[in-house]
C-alpha cells in the first residue's frame, strides 16, 4: 500500500509525546463526547432497522452460511469476585470477510463514534501476576488515554490475561464518569466457551444470556463481561487462538487508514501469539509500546532491541547494515 504522507504526519505527531496518559490529540473539530451502546436506548423501530441492515451486509461464517449478530448479556466476576453483568452487541462472522463490510457494521449498525485513535492492547492471555503498582499505572493509564483521546479500545476479547485487565479498565473509568468508551474484543469464534449459543441453526439475529460455564483453558476461553462489543472470527483453517490475528491487525489497519487516525499496539507480558501480534503491526508500519517490566514477550522484544536503540538513526539511513546488526543480535540472543 501506498505510503500517505499527511497520515504519516499524523502519526508522527501523535506518537511523539511520551506515556500512555498524555495522549491527549484530537483532530480539528473532534467530537469529545463519548459513544454510548447503540441498544441501549434504542426503539424497537431502530432494532429492527439495525437487524435489516446486518443482513443486507450478507455476512457469512467460514463454511458459507449465515453468520449471527445481535445482543449478548454476558454475566460475570468483577476483580472483588462480584458478580457483574453488561450488554454488549455481536457478530460471529468469517475470518475472510470483506474489511469494508466489518466496517461498516462498526460505523454504520453499531453506531459507533469515529474515533481519533486506534489502541489496541495484546499480551499475555493467561492471569498475570503483575506488580499493584504496574497493574495500577497500567488501567489508569490505558483509561485516561481511552477517554481522552475518544479512543476504541480493541483487544482479544475474553475474560483472562490482559484482555480482562483492559476491559475492566475501561468499564471502571466509564462507570465513575458516566461516559462509555467502546471496547471491541475480536475471538477466534472457534475457542469461545459456549459458542453454540452465540451462532446456531437458524443463524441471523438473537439475543443471548451467556455466563462462564468452565474454567478457561488453552483451547477456550469466555467472553469478558467488560466489553462492549464483540467481532468473533471463524477461521476454519486456523480454528484455534491466534487464528483471528491477522483479521484483527489487517480490520486495524483499514480503519486506521479509512478514517485518517493514528493506531498503537500496547503488549503487556504475552507469549507466542503477541509476538506474532507485533510483528504483523511492525510490518504494517504501526507504533509498539512494550511494558517491558510486565515480563514475557514484551520484556523479550525490548531487551532485543536495547544494543540496537542507541544506533537507531544509523541503523534506519542504512538498510544493509540494520540487516546485518540484527542478525547478529538474534544469533546472541537465541544463543
Amino acid at each position: 500500500m501506498a505510503s500517505d504522507p499527511e497520515l504519516n504526519e499524523t502519526r508522527r505527531s501523535f506518537f511523539s509525546r511520551q506515556g500512555l496518559a498524555s495522549l491527549m490529540w484530537q483532530p480539528p473539530g473532534a467530537d469529545e463526547t463519548t459513544t454510548r451502546l447503540p441498544h441501549a436506548d434504542d426503539s424497537q423501530a431502530d432494532t429492527l432497522v439495525r437487524d435489516a441492515y446486518i443482513k443486507r451486509l450478507g455476512l457469512k461464517m467460514a463454511d458459507g452460511g449465515h453468520a449471527s449478530w445481535g445482543t449478548v448479556r454476558v454475566l460475570g466476576k468483577n476483580v472483588d469476585a462480584e458478580i457483574v453483568s453488561s450488554e454488549a452487541s455481536f457478530a460471529c462472522l468469517a475470518a475472510d470477510t470483506e474489511l469494508n463490510l466489518v466496517a461498516e457494521l462498526l460505523k454504520a449498525n453499531w453506531r459507533l463514534r469515529p474515533p481519533s485513535v486506534l489502541l489496541s492492547v495484546t499480551g499475555s492471555a493467561q492471569d498475570m501476576a503483575l506488580e499493584p503498582h504496574l497493574e495500577l499505572l497500567f488501567k489508569r493509564g490505558l483509561a485516561e488515554s481511552a477517554r481522552s483521546t475518544n479512543a476504541w479500545v480493541i483487544t482479544g476479547g475474553t475474560d483472562s490475561g490482559v484482555m480482562a485487565l483492559a476491559g475492566a479498565a475501561i468499564a471502571e473509568n466509564s462507570s465513575a464518569r458516566g461516559e462509555l468508551t467502546p471496547c471491541i474484543g475480536i475471538a477466534p469464534f472457534r475457542c469461545v466457551t459456549g459458542k453454540d449459543k452465540l451462532h446456531g441453526p437458524g443463524a441471523g439475529e438473537r439475543t443471548v444470556s451467556y455466563r462462564k460455564v468452565r474454567a478457561n483453558s488453552t483451547v477456550s476461553a469466555a467472553l469478558d463481561p467488560h466489553h462492549t462489543h464483540f467481532l468473533l472470527v471463524d477461521n476454519d483453517k486456523t480454528p484455534g487462538f491466534g487464528g483471528e490475528i491477522r483479521f484483527r491487525t489487517q480490520l486495524e489497519e483499514r480503519l486506521s487508514n479509512d478514517m485518517r487516525i493514528p493506531k498503537v499496539l500496547l503488549v503487556l507480558s504475552g507469549g507466542k501469539g503477541t509476538v506474532e501480534m507485533v510483528a504483523e503491526s511492525v510490518k504494517r508500519c504501526t507504533p509498539v509500546v512494550l511494558v517491558k517490566e510486565s515480563g514475557g514477550a514484551a520484556q523479550a522484544i525490548a531487551e532485543f532491541l536495547a544494543p540496537l536503540l542507541p544506533h537507531k538513526e544509523q541503523l534506519l539511513q542504512n538498510r544493509p547494515l540494520l540487516a546485518e546488526r540484527t542478525a547478529s543480535q538474534y544469533r546472541a540472543f537465541a544463543a
